[in-house]
C-alpha cells in the first residue's frame, strides 16, 4: 500500500511517467464544401490525431502522432493512448481535401480542433474537414516563357472550383515567391487578392524585373475557411520566365 502511495503522489508531482493505455475513438471523417454542403470521401481518406504538447508541435501536425484510413463507408477507427487531448486532421491528397498541418473540427454543435480522449473507447467522433485550393496554373508569362517584357500583367489560375468558392464566408489570397537566377526565394507578395480579369484568372501588375534575366515564381493560394478561421494552403509548381534584351 505504501508503494501504490508513493507512485500516485510521485506521478502527480511529476516523478514518474504515468502508464498509458490505448483508446479507440471512431466516427465518419466527413468532406465538407461550400455552402454547407458534406460528402462521404469513400475510402483512402487520412485521419490524423496528434498529442497536444507544450512545444505546439501537434497543432501543426507534427510530434507524437496516430494515422488511419477510412473504410469503403468513410468511417475511421484509430487506437491512441488515453487520458490525453488531440490535435485532428484529415486529409484525402489525390483531391487536395484537407491537410496534414491545419487542422480539421469535431462536433458540429461546438465546432473544436481537439478533442479530449479519457480512459473510454469514443464513438460517433465525427471529424469534418475543408478543401485546399488546387495548385495555380501560370497563364502569362507561360511555363518557360522567353522575351517576356519589362513591364506585364502576371496571372495564374485562382486554384478554385465550386466546393472552394462560397462568397461572404470563405475567402482567398495570395501568396507569391519568386527570385532571380543565382538568388534564393524569398515572398514578393503576401495576401493578395485574386483581381481577375475578364476570364477569372488572377492578376498583378509588374514593372521592376530586369532586361534578359531568368526568373522563377510561384504562387500559394490560402483558403480561409470557418468554423475557427482557419487556412488551407496549396503551392504551384515552381515557373520559369526571361525578360527580353
Amino acid at each position: 500500500m505504501k508503494s501504490l502511495r508513493f507512485v500516485l503522489v510521485a506521478a502527480l508531482l511529476g516523478l514518474v511517467a504515468v502508464p498509458s493505455f490505448a483508446v479507440t475513438v471512431g466516427g465518419i471523417a466527413w468532406m465538407r464544401a461550400s455552402y454547407n454542403r458534406y460528402y462521404y470521401p469513400g475510402a483512402g481518406q487520412k485521419v490524423k490525431f496528434c498529442v497536444d504538447d507544450s512545444t505546439g508541435s501537434g497543432a501543426r501536425g507534427e510530434g507524437e502522432c496516430y494515422t488511419t484510413s477510412t473504410a469503403s463507408n468513410s468511417t475511421y477507427l484509430i487506437s491512441v493512448p488515453g487520458n490525453r487531448v488531440y490535435w485532428v486532421f484529415s486529409w484525402n491528397d489525390p483531391y487536395y481535401w484537407g491537410s496534414t498541418t491545419t487542422p480539421a473540427w469535431m462536433n458540429s454543435s461546438s465546432p473544436a480542433t481537439r478533442i479530449l480522449v479519457g480512459a473510454y473507447n469514443i464513438g460517433l467522433a465525427d471529424i469534418y474537414s475543408e478543401p485546399r485550393p488546387f495548385p495555380s496554373s501560370a497563364v502569362y508569362p507561360a511555363n518557360g516563357a522567353q522575351n517576356v517584357p519589362l513591364v506585364f500583367t502576371l496571372k495564374w489560375t485562382n486554384g478554385l472550383d465550386a466546393g472552394r468558392i462560397w462568397p461572404g464566408v470563405w475567402s482567398t489570397t495570395y501568396d507569391i515567391y519568386a527570385y532571380g537566377e543565382g538568388g534564393s526565394e524569398l515572398k514578393v507578395l503576401a495576401d493578395i487578392p485574386c483581381n481577375p480579369d475578364a476570364s477569372g484568372n488572377c492578376t498583378y501588375y509588374i514593372n521592376n524585373v530586369v532586361p534578359n534575366w531568368l526568373y522563377f515564381w510561384r504562387v500559394v493560394a490560402k483558403l480561409r475557411v470557418t468554423p475557427l478561421d482557419r487556412v488551407f494552403e496549396q503551392s504551384s509548381p515552381t515557373f520559369t520566365f526571361r525578360t527580353q534584351p
